[in-house]
């Protein structure tokens, strides 16, 4: 069968300026959607309130949202958190990068720079990260979406511990699949159970605590 030609009216509505517009300002709405009913979460997590126990009204009264909106945006409460932890995955995600970004001028210093944002810029997200893994012990959606995103940053990490070996800044000593997979577990799990019950006057001796241990495990080995 010959193949049947696309013609440019039957291309036109995937690339028709004004359907690109609209689709930029929804996805605009949704994320600032997304941001208030996060800050909601975080206050009536502050409160004491736990996710298992907030239904959806509860939700949209804090966030200041009708009802009806929240459903236009979100098929359902897992729809919601899974969006939540994703604005949340990215901000963490630009302050890891900085991490990846490290080459062979870095020093100690230079490390712990990238560790203490990275502390300090989970401390902000830690009720709502604590929600999600609590959800995925529950919600296979939410369960793939963690599982899924976790696989992205051991990916991330590995392509860094193979770079540094190849360029001669990264111990060439460890493998580096199960080194970034014992690095990404350790940093999420020590977020998630650690730093989040840490006093602002403690989080420095952790960020002291964690440098010390990259440093020495994946970059001091390659300066002896």
């Amino acid at each position: 069968m010959t193949p049947r030609p696309t013609t440019p009216d039957a291309a036109a509505p995937r690339s028709a300026p004004g359907l690109q517009d609209h689709e930029s300002a929804r996805a605009a709405r949704r994320a600032e959607m997304t941001r208030s009913i996060r800050e909601a979460l975080e206050r009536l997590f502050a409160a004491g309130h736990v996710y298992t126990d907030l239904g959806v009204n509860e939700i949209v009264a804090e966030a200041g949202i009708p009802r009806s909106t929240f459903y236009v945006y979100f098929a359902d409460r897992s729809d919601m958190l899974r969006e939540v932890y994703l604005q949340s995955w990215r901000t963490l995600g630009r302050a890891t990068q900085p991490w990846w970004d490290l080459d062979g001028a870095a020093d100690r210093a230079a490390v712990r720079a990238v560790m203490a944002a990275l502390v300090w810029t989970y401390r902000p997200h830690m009720a709502v990260m604590a929600a999600v893994h609590d959800a995925a012990a529950y919600d296979p959606a939410v369960r793939e979406l963690v599982d899924r995103l976790m696989s992205r940053s051991i990916a991330a990490a590995t392509e860094h511990l193979q770079r540094g070996q190849r360029e001669g800044f990264v111990n060439p000593d460890l493998p580096p699949g199960p080194t970034a997979a014992w690095i990404i577990h350790m940093c999420e799990r020590s977020m998630h159970r650690y730093v989040r019950t840490l006093d602002p006057s403690e989080v420095d001796p952790a960020v002291e605590a964690i440098t010390e241990i990259v440093w020495r495990t994946l970059y001091a080995p390659a300066r002896d």
